[in-house]
């Protein structure tokens, strides 16, 4: 099951009312938009809707309204959650456009969903996901990782848990001291982090949700290129859903734009454009031979080539 739809917002009519309207997600997706515009405010309700339903989240908002949608290759389930005061005031779940009581499916999505936030490091989930992987699927789990990690330029030649600092370590082609956790690069350790996520899911079969803020962040232009053309390939094959957000132009530039959502903000409501609801101004786009950071910089969707 993934995300398909979802449209959100939070004190309606006062001074602090914020909104968003219009996502329309699929398989791999990268949120852009402007600076301040919710691209990681975006990610953070998802995140945190993923948290109510799985039972993570013991303190309700002081107001927030959501109205989404999951498919799961057959079925459609709409969700709608208000909540104000902390309080829920209403709940109502349907299938297929019928009332359905049952929230297994959304739990299990709930459940399954992965939050990778770049910019902090997330030791204790990248060590229990390797133990948990590493049990269940032995040699082969570490394989694929080093396997992965080397398409995107970091040779390993072995990978483990250190006994005595109960931390993951790596040992680096033509070096022979181990590399723990604390020692790594910030690039090699995001890395490590989000192969290690990716990797545990595709061996599980179970197709999982990743929210990734700021996806590239402190790996080189090379690295983060085949960093996303891995987790895409992954993606695209039906392992996972991709929700990425990034300010990165390089970023913006490896990643097709029928993937794009464009978030624009006007006050405290922001719209995105996709290539779902404007898929002329985005066909059209092609033929400019710009690459695609121009299709953001010049505001291309709101302007008269898009509209001609």
């Amino acid at each position: 099951m993934i995300l398909r739809k979802f449209d959100y917002f939070e004190f309606a009519g006062e001074p602090n009312e914020w909104s968003l309207n219009g996502l329309v997600l699929d398989n791999i997706n990268l949120v852009v938009g402007k600076n301040a515009t919710g691209k990681s405010n975006t990610l953070a309700k998802i995140g945190w809707l993923g948290d109510m339903i799985a039972g993570k989240q013991h303190e309700l908002l002081e107001s927030g309204n959501y109205d989404v949608e999951f498919f799961d290759g057959s079925d459609i389930y709409r969700y709608k959650l208000d909540i104000s005061e902390h309080t829920v005031r209403h709940e109502e779940l349907t299938l297929n456009g019928s009332i359905f009581l049952k929230l297994g499916r959304l739990v299990r999505w709930a459940e399954s969903l992965r939050i990778h936030i770049f910019n902090l490091r997330q030791e204790h989930d990248m060590v229990e996901f390797y133990i948990n992987g590493f049990h269940e699927f032995e040699q082969n789990f570490k394989d694929r990782i080093i396997g992965f990690m080397g398409e995107i330029g970091y040779e390993l030649q072995d990978i483990g848990i250190s006994e005595a600092n109960s931390t993951i370590y790596v040992e680096e082609k033509n070096v022979k001291s181990k590399i723990l956790l604390n020692q790594m690069s910030q690039g090699m350790y995001r890395a490590l982090s989000l192969i290690i996520q990716i990797t545990y899911n595709t061996f599980k079969k179970s197709q999982t949700t990743i929210l990734i803020d700021d996806i590239g962040e402190g790996l080189d232009f090379d690295r983060s290129a085949s960093l996303i053309k891995l987790i895409s390939t992954i993606a695209d094959d039906g392992m996972c859903q991709l929700i990425m957000s990034t300010n990165d132009h390089h970023v913006m530039n490896n990643v097709p734009l029928k993937y794009w959502q464009i978030i624009q903000r006007d006050g405290g409501l922001c719209t995105v454009h996709n290539y779902h609801n404007k898929k002329e101004a985005f066909d059209k786009f092609q033929y400019t031979g710009l690459n695609n950071f121009d299709f953001l910089a010049s505001d291309f969707i709101n302007s008269e080539d898009a509209a001609g």
